[in-house]
Formats: C-alpha cells, structure tokens, sequence
C-alpha cells in the first residue's frame, strides 16, 4: 500500500532540563535537522520552508519559518538555514525548554537549481545516502555530523564523525573485515 505524501515532516526535542548552553542547543539542531533529512530522502522529497521552534521556560512557544530560494533535501543547507534563523531570533536571556525543525513545501526529487557547484553536490548527495544507509543499518546515532556530537565525544571525534558502534555490533564486526577509517567522512572528503 502506497503512503500518503507526508504535507510536512518534523523532529521536536524536549529538554530534560531547561538550558541556554548555545553548544547544546546547536548540537540538538542539528539532530534534529539531521533526522527531518533522512526522512525527507526517504520520501524522496525535497524542501523549501523550513521552520524553527523555540518554547522558553514558562512555555512561551516562537515558530520562525524561511523559504529557500531553490528545492533541497541535503544537511548541510537545511541545517546552515536552522541555524541563520535560531542565531536571529533566539533570545539568550532566556532558558530553551523545547526545540523543534519542520520541513515543508516539497517538490520530488532533485529539481534543486545549483547553489552549489554540481562536483561538490554530487560528492554531498552520494554522502547523505551513504549516511542513511549506515543508519539503516546500524541505527540512527550510528552516523553523527560534527555539529550534533556533543561536546564529550567531540575531542574523540574532530569533525565530521562516525560514532563506535563496534559494542552494539560485536558479532557484525566479527564477520566482515573493517578497514580503518573506512566509514568517516571529513570536510576535505568535499
């Protein structure tokens, strides 16, 4: 049976305790845009509305939503957008409680017009597809870009990173020969 075309997709968080660390609250965006992403690829979709929420402590909700210029469905540009729109309008005076990114206006495929040159889109796209079979394979935090991998696990992994799943995944590694460093990714790999 054929799934209706979802009219949006969103990933909100709630914080356990609510917090304006700057380095938390971009590392949760990025989760966030991240997994918005694979979802959006998987309904081989792209995007050009892209909206932030912000609930303060006191519940206090703001939405703040851009329209791109052109159609995307690549990290990178989803997460610069998030990023642009919570560094204009968050109030740093105050405690975050929940955050949330929500795509919409979509349009199929990869109808996107070239902000980047074709080269470097190309190796972008063969990346995401590359990270979201990982993530099917190994689940979601398997594959973690620089900006969500908080701040304990950065100094391990400068960068673009892939997290050890070596633990969760023991019997797997046994059988297949891993080279090292094999699954990472960096920014000069674009």
């Amino acid at each position: 049976s054929d799934l209706a075309e979802p009219k949006s997709i969103s990933h909100n968080h709630t914080f356990g305790e609510d917090t304006n660390d700057s380095e938390v609250l971009l590392s949760m965006l990025s989760h966030l845009s991240q997994k918005a992403c694979k979802r959006l690829r998987e309904a081989s979709l792209s995007t050009r509305t892209l909206t932030l929420t912000i609930r303060y402590q006191g519940f206090d909700t703001y939405t703040r939503a851009r329209t791109l210029a052109a159609p995307t469905n690549l990290d990178s540009d989803i997460f610069a957008t998030i990023q642009n729109l919570f560094h204009e309008h968050r109030n740093v005076k105050r405690k975050v409680r929940l955050l949330g990114v929500a795509l919409g206006s979509f349009s199929h495929g990869n109808d996107q017009l070239d902000l980047l040159d074709g080269e470097k889109r190309a190796k972008l796209e063969k990346l995401a597809k590359t990270t979201d079979g990982l993530r099917d394979r190994f689940g979601f935090d398997s594959v973690q870009f620089g900006g969500s991998i908080r701040h304990e696990e950065r100094s391990a992994n400068e960068g673009w990173g892939v997290r050890e799943t070596r633990r969760k995944n023991e019997a797997a590694d046994e059988k297949r020969q891993r080279k090292p460093g094999k699954n990472r990714a960096t920014e000069s790999d674009f």
